[in-house]
């Protein structure tokens, strides 16, 4: 979200750490660890924006022409600012057991 922030939109209904976790408690499972892990998408910002496919995004196919080009273009200046920064997102491991 931070060069296409109009993709969070995108997820407001996606269910919470707290509904998953209730949901799974039904099935008798418990709630043993939450974790932020990097991923590394490519190696520079750079390289992540020569191949970034937008197709084979849903929250990036769901954006008009003119919001995902904005968004390509933060991402290139980002790159452009720092041409080693690795392309790194967080995401949530929820461990259930």
């Amino acid at each position: 979200m931070r060069f296409f922030p109009e993709t969070a939109a995108g997820i407001d209904d996606y269910p919470c750490v707290e509904d998953v976790t209730a949901a799974f408690a039904k099935a008798g499972f418990r709630r043993t660890a939450l974790r932020a892990l990097p991923q590394q998408s490519a190696r520079t910002l750079g390289e992540y924006a020569d191949r970034l496919n937008r197709d084979a995004d849903s929250k990036l196919r769901a954006l008009d022409d003119d919001v995902y080009h904005r968004g390509l273009a933060r991402l290139r200046a980002a790159a452009a600012a720092d041409p080693e920064e690795p392309a790194i997102s967080w995401m949530d491991l929820l461990v259930l057991r």
